[in-house]
């Protein structure tokens, strides 16, 4: 507590440096990891709400120059990276997990990308494939339409555009587009 005191009066942000602290400790990567994750999920659950992406929204995607638009994130959505496929043993740790699920231990040393978003007030981490997360994270960075969709086409030139747009509106992820207004 002394290394990591609070900082803020707000109880909600006491538990940040937890994963800070497990790595210092020389904590299992998994046990780090996934307070890396549960802390994300915390965030999430406590972010503002924002309105739902509007069909106007698709509108302008539709009528306007892609180089002068930008998406908008919902604040209710973290970008992460974790070496292991920690999302499985998080999801099997629910109250509301299937009494079936199985995750086998230890788990296998691989990327993984992870959105945590909020759909209707619960809290959902999701796996990402790897170009869906570089998209998203350029979307994150304010990139324009235009320069995400050729980031989409030069990684994989059959990348489908109508799937990944239907996948981030399922998660949750928009809050809209934003339109560069010229000087």
């Amino acid at each position: 507590m002394r290394k990591y005191p609070s900082t803020s009066g707000d109880l909600f942000q006491y538990g940040r440096s937890l994963p800070a602290l497990l790595h210092e400790l020389r904590g299992d990567s998994l046990q780090v990891e996934l307070a890396r994750l549960e802390w994300a999920c915390h965030e999430v659950s406590q972010a503002a709400d924002s309105p739902p992406f509007a069909i106007e929204d698709l509108e302008i995607l539709a009528s306007t120059d892609p180089s002068r638009v930008t998406f908008i994130l919902k604040p209710a959505a973290r970008l992460l990276r974790f070496s292991l496929p920690v999302h499985r043993v998080w999801l099997a740790l629910q109250p509301d997990a299937p009494a079936d699920i199985v995750v086998d231990l230890p788990l296998p040393e691989e990327e993984t990308r992870i959105v945590v978003t909020r759909i209707e007030g619960k809290v959902r981490p999701a796996a990402l494939a790897a170009l869906d997360s570089r998209l998203l994270e350029a979307m994150a960075e304010r990139k324009t339409v235009a320069e995400v969709e050729q980031m989409a086409i030069e990684s994989d030139p059959a990348f489908d555009v109508i799937r990944f747009l239907a996948s981030i509106l399922d998660l949750n992820l928009l809050a809209g587009v934003a339109v560069e207004v010229p000087a």
